[in-house]
């Protein structure tokens, strides 16, 4: 049973260890992806107020909003906590 526990344990430490080397990974992947845009700058129907900047942009691949999961923008809690089921 300690050895089920240690070998758990064990995993969840790598895989921290693995997701703190991605911002690095990424900046080396993919430099060239978009940054955040303003308010102005995205249609009316996605904007919210009190958020006029971290809008991410429209029309990308699906490799570009899967990376942006490790980038900041205006819905990076809201998505890590759906991620994470807190």
């Amino acid at each position: 049973m300690a050895t089920t526990m240690m070998d758990r344990i064990g995993r969840v430490f790598i895989s921290l260890q693995q997701i703190r080397e991605v911002p690095q990974m990424l900046n080396e992947a993919a430099p060239s992806m978009p940054g955040t845009l303003k308010e102005s700058e995205v249609p009316t129907y996605f904007r919210e107020r009190y958020v006029s900047t971290g809008y991410r942009p429209l029309n990308q691949n699906w490799r570009y909003y899967f990376l942006s999961l490790f980038q900041r923008h205006n819905e990076t809690i809201n998505v890590w906590t759906h991620l994470l089921r807190f």
